[in-house]
């Protein structure tokens, strides 16, 4: 992955690992993803009320052993269970993109052992599918959090075959791409394992994508824009690594600074014309009118 993960040299993109975490509040995202960052990046609270209220971003290098990857996570807010107005919601999702451009490696659906899966833990992923269209399900792994809740005697594949049907549908469209996670592990060797087989499977998903990470029109958007601002970077400073104008953008996009907007206006006039020609994702309207109400547009 450290290969196919890596555009040109001048990229600033080189050995990362991209992952955006989606999940209902309280499904362990945020403390799911600082198991895979291996150390405290996210503000974890098991709660109904979701902590995590923007896309905030961590990043941490990390060597299995074999191989050396810079890993980058977004963790995102619980969309459905939050109480934020579309408008706010859409600004969340335009971040991610533009925090992930030129598109993630790996979206992680985290699911909670301890507790029934749910409809509003269905629609979560959903949203992000209907927004994104079906080819998202090709670069889509579900965790199991609350590992711990595993008994001994149990098995994750019994589980599944004792869930709502709604979740083993979704493990059998993910092609059984499934690992349980316990975020409460304390020796190190055990951690290690955790993350390393979860590499192992993302190394096995991209091997059969044709595609290293996923992609669409509003990620070629995003990067369009993101390239320009980057452009600016050089020539303000051509002592700038492409890492560091690569960082510095994300920290912009992540901050809502001026590259934010770009970014929606770029996706607005791209989505307007998928609203008129009807095709690819059905969520498109929906964000249409988050980015109208968000970008003060005029319908």
């Amino acid at each position: 992955m450290g290969n196919s993960a890596s555009c040109s040299s001048d990229s600033g993109i080189e050995n990362e690992v991209r992952i955006i975490m989606i999940g209902k509040t309280g499904s362990g995202k945020s403390a799911t993803g600082n198991s895979i960052l291996q150390k405290m990046a996210f503000a974890s609270v098991s709660s109904s009320s979701s902590c995590t209220k923007h896309c905030t971003r961590g990043e941490n290098n990390y060597d299995t052993g074999h191989s050396k990857y810079h890993l980058i996570v977004v963790d995102t807010p619980g969309l459905f269970d939050t109480g934020m107005e579309t408008a706010d919601v859409t600004k969340e999702v335009v971040k991610c993109i533009g925090i992930t451009s030129p598109g993630p490696h790996v979206i992680i659906f985290v699911v909670p052992l301890a507790v029934r899966f749910t409809q509003e833990e269905e629609a979560t992923a959903l949203h992000f599918i209907n927004v994104f269209g079906g080819k998202l399900m090709d670069y889509m792994i579900i965790i199991f959090s609350h590992g711990d809740s595993l008994k001994k005697e149990d098995s994750i594949e019994q589980r599944i075959k004792d869930s709502p049907k709604s979740l083993q549908k979704l493990v059998k469209k993910c092609e059984n791409r499934f690992v349980v996670f316990n975020n409460k592990l304390t020796l190190k060797d055990q951690k290690k394992r955790q993350l390393n087989t979860l590499i192992e499977i993302i190394n096995k998903m991209i091997e059969k994508n044709e595609q290293p990470f996923y992609t669409d029109e509003m990620y070629k958007k995003a990067e369009e824009e993101l390239q320009k601002r980057m452009e600016e970077l050089r020539k303000a400073n051509e002592k700038m690594t492409a890492v560091d104008r690569r960082t510095t953008v994300r920290n912009e996009v992540e901050d809502e600074g001026g590259v934010l907007s770009m970014i929606g206006n770029g996706i607005y006039s791209f989505g307007q014309g998928m609203v008129t020609s009807a095709v690819q994702a059905i969520g498109v309207p929906a964000l249409i009118n988050g980015l109208t109400s968000w970008l003060g547009k005029t319908k």
